[in-house]
Order: structure tokens, then C-alpha cells, then sequence
């Protein structure tokens, strides 16, 4: 009987130890549709005023490619965006126990970060009028719309995977403005005039280096540096690109850091995309909705009174009465898959608040917690037609491994392969394999761990061993509930 020790020696054998996670990097020119990929009838969540920014945890609304994610504000004056890299952990070397033979988990273990804040100001857009904002599950983007003077305005905000920037267009006649950058951890913004941006750069005590970079342009109006920030004039169709990341490599021999990645360089040359606003909508909806069209949920039609209700007032009637809302409930199921396809694509696999963040200091550290939560976090995947958003979690197994195994040998003086509870991608926090549920005292392997389990070896087998292995024909769950 082939041991799990005997499966990961096999498995280093096969190559599965080899850098699986893309790291911050240079990407070739996406492919660009020509027709329109739009669903015109999408499902949608909508709220009739902008978000407060001390409560955008709550209500901001979230986008993501898997890497870069933010929280978005919708506000009409001033516009904001807290924006994310999955890999930018502050943190050390946490591999010495403490009395209790515990390792620690305080400020020595780090913590998940926010990358930077970006905002864009219209001072003469008070006053506003048939204000909404809305998250369009089917198509994986934010819309904001107002008038204003009798002008309709429109703003949409997207993270695209295939060309790894965040991207915020604004559309309405002669719009005139300002768009600020700000560093998350205290550092400077600097112009770049002639790449049109604002730049800032920093690392961390770890040696974690990172970067962020706005850059902005407009068919009609004026694009220019202003000091730190940009300005914007009389454009009636602007595209503010956001790039940014950090130097983190899935290479436990190198650290998990590469000394020769330059963040801010890589971000500049991300943000210089210059396609037109149409086509990167365009290229970003495409391969967002290769995912999501995989599954439609059908429970019925709700009426046209509740379909009038903004999102919020509809939750809470139909948490205080017994009417049933089909509409509101199936897509309930649909935001569960939109998290899934946002926070969990080609990079780390969804932590315990995903690309989402408020603040530096969130709750557990926005960690991995192996006792339950990561499991939760993927229950989803498969029975709703996305078994591939598993990748993440596989890669991420594969690629920490031998920083797990060497650890637990040096501190534990064991071969296996215990598990923290608590988990953070520095790799050297201990061993954690995630096909087994592992305690400290004894190794298990619990009902809640096993389907997840099964995934992640054959999602690790089919994605990175040589041809022929078991596993890498499984078909992509599909559907109609």
C-alpha cells in the first residue's frame, strides 16, 4: 500500500515540487473579441447610494481576477477603491515553538495586507440624481450610473484576468477631475510623467517588495500629471488602469521571494495597456463568462414589486416574512460562484476574508485556518461548476511543501506532517498537506477534509504531472438547478 509519505516523495519524483504558482510577471497581449460578449439580462445586486468608506467592508462591492482584488465605493464626487495583491503578507520566520509547544501567532506570524487606495474626484458632481450602483454577477463587473445636470454618467469597474490590471472607466460628458493614489503602509506617491503616472514602491522587514502604479487616458479630454496625482479634463470617455504586486515566488529554495523581480517596473509595463475601453471590457467579460455560464440556476420568477427593490431592503424582507423570492435566492448561489471565480484563480487560494480587506489589521490575520475554514471556502467549487478554482489550492500545496516538510523535520523531528490551524503563504509556519486533516496530536482524516482532499490531489496530478497519471481527463462540472 502506497503510504502519503511514499505518494509526496512520488510526487517530487513527477515534478510537482516545481514553480506552479504564476508569479507578478509579464504577460503576452491578451486575445481581443470583436463581438459583444454582454449578457443583456444579467443578475445583478443594487443599492441606490454609494457606500460609506468607514463601513466598505459592508458595503463596498467587490471585484477580483484572482490576484487583484478591491472593494469598491461607487461614490459620485469622490470615487474609491481599496485594492489588494493575494500575496502581500507582512511577517517573518516563524518556525521556533513557543513554551506550550505551540508555534506563535501574534505579530511574528504577519498578516494579510491592503495594497493601496485609489481615488477618483469630480468636486462638481454634487447633487447627484437616480443614483445605482450595482454588482453584475453575470458579467463580473461594478456599474455605477447618476445624472447629473441633466447628463447621464456612467462608470464601470473590473479586474480583468487576461490583462492583470484593475480597470475603472468613467463615461458622460466633459468630465474633469483628479485620480489619487495612496501606498496602504505610509509610502510616498510619485508623478511619472512620461508614463502618465502615479507610482509608489516599498518593502517589508521580510524583504517582500511591492509596488503600485495608476496610469489614465482618454480618446478626447486631457490626461497629465499633477505632483503625485493626475488630472483629467473635459474628457467624455476616461480609463483609469491600475497595476501593481510584489515580488513573491511560489520557490521555497529561493524564500519565496525573487530579488530580481521589479514590482514597480512590472506594474508600469502592465498599466501601459492602451487598448480601447470597449475592447478591454470586452476581453475581461469573454473570460469571465467561460466560468460563470457554466452553471444557470432557474428556482422561479419573483414579482415585479420585489424586483424593485434595491438589494438591501430586499434581504430584509425576506428576512422578516415568509414570501419566498426566487430571483434573490438563486442568486445568493450565484454571488457564492462570482467570490469563487474573483478570489480564487492562478494564485494563492482564498484566505479568510478572500481579496478583500478594509483595513491592515484584519480579523485572525485574514490567515488559512485548517480547521474549517479553508474547507468551507471550496465546498462550493465543484457542485457549481467550478472544479478549476481548486488549481489555486493545489498549486499552493504543491509549491509550500518542502518548506512544510523541512520545517516540521526540524522542529517536530518527525516525518509526518502536522498541521497549524493557523496558515499564512511565508511557507515556514510548519508542515500542513492538505489531502489529510491533520491535529497536532494525532493525524486524521475527517469527513469535512475529504471531498476537498480528493481534489487537491487529483486537481495537483492533473494540472502538474507528466501525461497519463490518473485524474487529468475529469470532466468541468455543468448544469442547469
Amino acid at each position: 500500500m502506497t503510504s502519503r509519505r511514499n505518494f509526496l516523495k512520488a510526487s517530487g519524483a513527477l515534478g510537482l515540487g516545481a514553480l506552479v504558482l504564476p508569479a507578478f510577471s509579464a504577460h503576452a497581449e491578451p486575445y481581443r473579441p470583436t463581438s459583444n460578449p454582454l449578457n443583456p439580462k444579467p443578475t445583478t445586486l443594487w443599492h441606490p447610494a454609494p457606500a460609506d468608506e468607514m463601513k466598505i467592508i459592508e458595503q463596498g462591492l467587490p471585484i477580483g481576477n484572482g490576484r487583484l482584488g478591491a472593494l469598491v465605493g461607487g461614490g459620485v464626487e469622490k470615487d474609491f477603491l481599496y485594492l489588494t495583491d493575494v500575496t502581500l503578507w507582512t511577517g517573518e520566520l516563524n518556525d521556533t515553538l513557543e513554551g506550550d509547544g505551540q508555534l506563535p501567532y501574534d505579530s511574528r506570524f504577519g498578516t494579510f495586507s491592503l495594497l493601496a487606495k485609489l481615488y477618483v474626484e469630480m468636486p462638481g458632481h454634487a447633487g447627484a440624481a437616480k443614483y445605482r450602483r450595482e454588482l453584475d454577477l453575470s458579467n463580473g463587473l461594478v456599474t455605477t450610473r447618476y445624472t447629473h445636470g441633466g447628463k447621464q454618467y456612467r462608470r464601470e469597474i473590473f479586474s480583468s484576468h487576461p490583462d492583470d490590471v484593475v480597470i475603472v472607466r468613467l463615461v458622460g460628458p466633459d468630465q474633469s477631475g483628479k485620480i489619487t493614489l495612496q501606498g496602504a503602509h505610509g509610502e510616498p506617491t510619485v508623478g511619472d510623467a512620461p508614463h502618465t503616472a502615479a507610482v509608489f514602491t516599498g518593502s517589508f522587514p521580510n524583504k517582500l517588495a511591492y509596488s503600485g502604479v495608476a496610469t489614465a487616458f482618454s480618446p478626447d479630454g486631457t490626461v497629465e500629471v499633477d505632483g503625485a496625482d493626475l488630472s483629467f479634463t473635459g474628457c467624455s470617455d476616461l480609463v483609469v488602469v491600475f497595476s501593481g504586486g510584489t515580488n513573491y515566488v511560489p520557490d521555497a529554495s529561493a524564500g519565496f521571494m525573487d530579488p530580481l523581480v521589479e514590482p514597480a517596473k512590472l506594474a508600469l509595463q502592465k498599466a501601459a495597456v492602451r487598448a480601447k475601453a470597449d475592447a478591454l471590457l470586452r476581453t475581461h467579460v469573454a473570460d469571465y463568462r467561460k466560468k460563470y455560464d457554466r452553471q444557470k440556476v432557474d428556482l422561479g420568477r419573483s414579482t415585479d414589486a420585489q424586483r424593485a427593490m434595491d438589494t438591501w431592503t430586499r434581504l430584509q424582507a425576506r428576512a422578516s416574512g415568509a414570501t419566498p423570492d426566487p430571483e434573490l435566492e438563486a442568486s445568493y448561489l450565484q454571488f457564492g460562484r462570482y467570490l469563487a471565480i474573483t478570489g480564487s484563480r492562478d494564485n494563492l487560494p482564498i484566505n479568510l476574508q478572500g481579496l478583500w480587506l478594509s483595513n491592515n489589521n484584519p480579523d485572525w490575520y485574514s490567515d488559512y485556518h485548517t480547521d474549517i475554514n479553508i474547507q468551507m471556502n471550496y465546498w462550493l467549487a465543484d457542485r457549481a461548476g467550478l472544479p478549476d478554482t481548486f488549481d489555486a489550492l493545489a498549486n499552493y500545496c504543491v509549491a509550500q511543501l518542502p518548506a512544510w516538510t523541512n520545517t516540521t523535520q526540524s522542529v517536530f523531528q518527525r516525518l509526518a506532517q502536522p498541521v497549524p490551524q493557523h496558515q499564512r503563504p511565508g511557507g515556514r509556519v510548519g508542515g500542513r498537506l492538505l489531502h489529510q486533516h491533520l491535529r497536532w496530536q494525532r493525524l486524521v482524516v475527517a469527513p469535512r477534509w475529504q471531498r476537498v482532499a480528493v481534489h487537491v490531489v487529483v486537481r495537483a496530478l492533473r494540472v502538474h504531472a507528466r501525461p497519463g497519471l490518473p485524474g487529468q481527463d475529469l470532466p468541468v462540472a455543468q448544469g442547469r438547478l
